[in-house]
């Protein structure tokens, strides 16, 4: 799956996803030895939620990649407290930057 996942999401991405799955996996594991009702057993199964998550959206997005054969561009991740022409405009150059590329 990982190189499937590469070769749809980019080298970068699927890496960085990887990564995040796999600490992901090691707070599920220590979930269960955790003691019960503490702050780190609910980290730990809330990082279990979430790896679960990531490993359904990573497989839809390789899916959806293999049957619907579509140019696509990555958006970053915005994380701002005002979001504005600004940034609206930065999302565009983005776009138009990818889709010149095709």
């Amino acid at each position: 799956m990982v190189g499937r996942a590469a070769a749809v999401l980019g080298t970068r991405r699927a890496a960085g996803l990887g990564a995040l799955l796999v600490a992901l996996c090691a707070w599920d594991a220590l979930a269960n030895e955790l003691p019960a009702g503490g702050m780190l057993q609910t980290v730990a199964r809330a990082s279990r939620a979430r790896a679960e998550r990531e490993r359904v959206q990573e497989a839809a997005l390789v899916r959806l990649a293999e049957h619907i054969q579509a140019p696509t561009v990555q958006l970053p991740l915005m994380l701002v407290d005002d979001f504005r022409r600004r940034e609206i405009d930065a999302l565009g150059e983005v776009l138009r930057a990818g889709f010149d590329a095709r």
